[in-house]
């Protein structure tokens, strides 16, 4: 009888055994973390409007998708919010915009929704042009080219505004075409990170991007700028408190953490009225 009931146990097992095998082993999502520059040569400028003249060109980025090559894939969205990038700032740095989980495979498509194009001139710094800077193609890029995403070590998405044509109209206003290219990297990057803090003790602090997510930031090495701070940083860890907006500069890793080397404390926001 215990031969009997052995005999069933190892037939059990052994069935057991070979469904698992069978059973192909899901994919595992790859973590990929999305940043945003624009390269040396995107102050080429178009028409008249010559570089020197620019204080600032920012763009407000609201969402961000891959499209898989194969059409019975499906579209990843990346990001989703309202992030203010200042171009001019992002020609040796990237801007941590998100991250996300991405289902491995080859994708063909990215696409980049911006608006609310913003020029400051140094001739005139307190001035905002807004309403006559028109986006090609209504804000609406696409990035194509097929590329794989693997399975297991994340990855840093890097979309570089390789070009910048802005170019000045007859009638005093101006077009926006940025010129756009996507790259997959496996390395650390110079990095910049934007968002109120989160949580923060003696040696790191957790900043919070636009979409909700999360950076890790180690302050153990880095400088801190008051508001009032220009050339010389006065600032100390007590002053990094919770929900005080940063902007911090240093090497991003494929961990997601950022080792800063300056931390700027931006200033207050005016109360509503």
């Amino acid at each position: 009888m215990r031969k009997s009931i052995l005999a069933v146990h190892i037939a059990l097992a052994l069935l057991m055994a070979v469904a698992f095998l069978g059973c192909p082993r899901p994919e595992q999502a790859t973590k990929v973390y999305v940043l945003i520059n624009a390269a040396d040569d995107a102050k080429a400028l178009k028409a008249e409007l010559p570089v020197g003249e620019i204080e600032s060109l920012t763009v407000t980025v609201t969402e961000i998708e891959l499209s898989p090559a194969d059409e019975t894939g499906e579209e990843q969205l990346l990001f989703t919010g309202s992030m203010d990038v200042n171009l001019f700032d992002l020609t040796d740095i990237s801007q941590v915009l998100s991250s996300a989980e991405v289902a491995p495979g080859t994708y063909g498509q990215i696409r980049l929704e911006i608006e609310n194009p913003r020029l400051v001139l140094k001739a005139d710094p307190e001035t905002v042009i807004t309403d006559d800077i028109q986006l090609t193609a209504n804000g609406h890029l696409f990035i194509s080219g097929e590329f794989e995403i693997s399975e297991g070590e994340s990855q840093l998405l890097v979309l570089g505004f390789g070009g910048i044509h802005l170019v000045e109209t007859g009638n005093g206003k101006y077009v926006l075409t940025p010129q756009l290219r996507a790259d997959l990297e496996v390395s650390d990057a110079a990095g910049l990170v934007v968002g109120p803090i989160a949580s923060a003790d003696t040696d790191s602090m957790v900043v919070m991007l636009e979409d909700g997510t999360t950076v890790d930031v180690d302050i153990s090495a880095a400088v801190i700028y008051l508001p009032t701070d220009t050339d010389t940083p006065t600032g100390t860890i007590a002053d990094l408190v919770v929900d005080a907006v940063v902007q911090v500069e240093g090497l991003f890793s494929l961990d997601g953490t950022l080792a800063a080397d300056v931390v700027r404390i931006q200033p207050a926001a005016p109360p509503a009225p």
